[in-house]
């Protein structure tokens, strides 16, 4: 059910994304930091190691 809601709702979300400048980005990540303390616990080298994949992640889309 969750997934056709995704994919239903996808066209209106990419087009409000679109319009995202830098002060929403920062915002986006700094959500996306918060999310992952709270989450890691006391697992700081599983954090570590989900940070590090997410930076990798972001910093290949950002040069294709």
């Amino acid at each position: 059910m969750g997934v056709i809601l995704i994919c239903g709702f996808a066209p209106i979300l990419a087009s409000f994304a679109s319009s995202f400048g830098p002060s929403e980005y920062f915002l986006i990540i700094m959500l996306g930091l918060l999310l992952l303390t709270t989450m890691m616990g006391d697992n700081r080298l599983n954090g570590i190691i989900s940070a590090l994949f997410g930076f990798a992640i972001a910093w290949w889309a950002s040069i294709q």
